[in-house]
């Protein structure tokens, strides 16, 4: 019986117009951490695809350990590495050319654009730290997740062996 079942399911074609079968992808995450994003299509670049791995790793053990992680806090924390990679890129430029500039058109001394930008993405990170409380300052305001409680039901006494 079970033979003619399996010949019958493998002449048969289930899926529709000859698709292949879905194949299961494993999702990073687990234990209500979100699922790390793919950073190849956010970065073309591999020392700033390896540079937000760890930091997302970083991150999410750093709330893992505070009790503070959770899915919804995903793409918060997303953001959170995406200015600290941003200002990591804006201080190198920084270092290289310095925080006065020459103008282009007038030679005259001017701030450098990437001066800013660090000086905002910095500030972004802050904010965003301070929101996650990954902080120092912040951590005591921020308080555990509360994981909600499984209810007991009948079916869960079912299984159980009686005591004797």
């Amino acid at each position: 019986m079970l033979e003619s079942f399996r010949s019958h399911y493998e002449q048969k074609s289930y899926y529709p117009l000859g698709q292949n079968r879905m194949e299961l992808k494993t999702l990073s995450g687990g234990e209500n951490a979100p699922p790390e994003p793919d950073w190849a299509a956010i970065y073309t670049d591999d020392i700033d695809q390896a540079t937000a791995k760890e930091h997302w790793r970083a991150v999410v053990s750093e709330m893992r350990e505070a009790g503070t992680v959770t899915v919804v806090n995903g793409h918060a924390i997303q953001r959170l590495i995406q200015f600290r990679i941003e200002f990591d890129r804006a201080a190198r430029n920084v270092a290289e050319q310095g925080k006065i500039i020459r103008a282009k058109r007038t030679k005259a001394a001017a701030i450098n654009p990437e001066w800013t930008c660090m000086k905002q993405a910095g500030e972004a990170v802050a904010d965003i730290e301070a929101e996650l409380g990954l902080s120092p300052r912040r951590r005591s305001a921020v308080g555990k997740v509360q994981r909600a409680k499984r209810k007991i039901t009948a079916a869960d006494s079912y299984l159980k062996p009686v005591s004797r």
